[in-house]
């Protein structure tokens, strides 16, 4: 299924990403890694300018529910929301808070490969 994966640097049982500090599924050893969040765990809100985290860049329609498109704030970041029904209020452009419910799995880093001290620089 459908996945957003985002940068993360654990706390134990939480971590920090661009939506902020999200509960883990179980504790985190290493410290910096990825979350993934399913598009069903993240809702949406409208906001105003000042309060919103991000803005609708796109929706598509899929009659029971509907995939929604956000652009968060860090200018760079998009990720995607499922969310039931219709939402025809979420507009590209509107502005929103997204929020993420429930806990996440984390994945560490993979280790980086220690240099070689027996081996001559080129």
């Amino acid at each position: 299924g459908d996945a957003v994966l985002l940068a993360a640097e654990s706390e134990g049982g939480s971590a920090r990403t661009v939506l902020g500090k999200l509960p883990l599924a179980s504790t985190a050893v290493a410290t910096h890694g990825t979350v993934l969040v399913r598009p069903e765990q993240i809702a949406l809100a409208p906001s105003d300018e000042g309060t919103a985290t991000a803005h609708v860049t796109d929706t598509q329609f899929f009659g029971h529910d509907a995939l929604v498109s956000v652009g968060l704030r860090d200018a760079g970041t998009t990720v995607r929301a499922r969310l039931l029904g219709a939402p025809t209020h979420l507009t590209p452009g509107t502005p929103v808070r997204v929020a993420v419910s429930g806990p996440v799995p984390f994945f560490p880093d993979p280790p980086r490969a220690a240099a070689d001290p027996g081996r001559m620089p080129e």
